[in-house]
């Protein structure tokens, strides 16, 4: 089961009613050490972590994990709509959203509205 499924199995067993909802990581940069110019390698498309696994890859077995237990899932990876481009507009610390609430926001809630079928 892996951590993830013991408390998907726990919280479940506690409430078989609850809805539980998943959001991945949006994207973001990794580790800059002070003082140094953010580039491309630290960019989360091209981040591998210290197994050696790109953090894409990390981000898709979140969703299967959360797919196995049949609940809904937000790829906030995928469809915040920020980039390597545009991501110190929301965060300036390339990681932190600062700015962006409403986005980030609206983002949620919309996904919570669309998908909160089991309490209707």
């Amino acid at each position: 089961l892996g951590g993830f499924g013991h408390a998907i199995e726990a919280l479940l067993t506690a409430n078989p009613n609850l809805c539980i909802y998943y959001f991945c990581p949006m994207p973001r940069y990794f580790e800059n050490p002070a003082g140094k110019e953010w580039n491309d390698s630290m960019w989360c498309d091209n981040y591998v972590n210290g197994s050696g696994m790109p953090f894409t890859t990390i981000v898709d077995k979140m969703i299967d994990n959360a797919r196995y237990w049949r609940i809904p899932v937000c790829d906030m990876y995928r469809t915040m709509g920020v980039n390597r481009f545009n991501i110190f507009n929301y965060a300036p610390d390339g990681t932190h959203p600062s700015k962006g609430y409403a986005m980030v926001a609206n983002k949620i809630i919309s996904f919570i509205t669309a998908n909160n079928n089991l309490n209707g």
